[in-house]
């Protein structure tokens, strides 16, 4: 018997799905649903992580309560946003939603840049003002210090699965919604980020097969008396 939970966070609820095997038929069930909601702060919609991951802590001490044992977690986002983590791998700022309207004074300086033709020619993305490029490009251009302070980049899923393993990672099927990969060979594309000065170590190895990252941290154990049995 194997129990597996899907985090499943939309951009307005996130929930925790639990998949059981019994080796012939796979039964799902919801153990757990919350509100997820874009909170304004002067004028900019955030999203509020540390409500979403103390919801995901919560649900998955429901959820092992209720199947005896997880064997396995893994997570699932919207597309697009993002956070910054800074050199010591620590969120520099609430990641922001791709509701919010700042990027709305830089999409000409970036279109000015690379056209959106020849934008969707590399990347197979079709130009939108939510999308990571867009949105990235316009922290840059309006924060200047943090081409500095940037450690790294994580999207949304990959952000939460660090949270609960410490493990960075970027998983192909949600970065594929960045416009930040070549159509062709499914990598970083060099064109975008040499066009728009963006930095290859900003981001991890795209992982395309997925892959096991490591043990949930201890501190879930200590809040949650989870076991250190799962894996993400």
């Amino acid at each position: 018997m194997k129990n597996v939970i899907a985090i499943d966070l939309g951009a307005s609820s996130g929930r925790l799905i639990s998949g059981v095997f019994d080796g012939e038929k796979i039964e799902t069930k919801e153990q757990f649903r919350f509100s997820n909601q874009p909170v304004n702060i002067l004028g900019e919609y955030f999203w509020d992580y540390i409500k979403i991951f103390q919801e995901i802590k919560h649900g998955l001490a429901i959820a092992e309560k209720n199947l005896g044992k997880i064997d396995s977690i893994s997570v699932d986002t919207w597309g697009v946003d993002y956070t910054f983590l800074d050199k010591k791998g620590m969120i520099l700022r609430p990641p922001h939603s791709y509701r919010d309207n700042r990027v709305k004074n830089y999409i000409n300086d970036l279109k000015n840049i690379i056209s959106e033709e020849k934008l969707f020619t590399e990347t197979g993305v079709n130009f939108n003002k939510i999308n990571t490029i867009v949105q990235l490009f316009s922290d840059i251009k309006s924060n200047k210090e943090l081409t500095v302070e940037i450690g790294s980049i994580l999207m949304m899923p990959n952000m939460f699965e660090y949270l609960l393993s410490g493990k960075k990672s970027t998983d192909f099927s949600i970065i594929s919604t960045s416009g930040l990969l070549n159509s062709e060979n499914g990598n970083y594309s060099d064109k975008v980020f040499n066009s728009l000065q963006l930095k290859h170590e900003w981001f991890t190895p795209i992982n395309k097969n997925g892959q096991i990252l490591d043990d949930i941290l201890l501190i879930l154990e200590k809040s949650w008396n989870l076991s250190l049995s799962q894996k993400l």
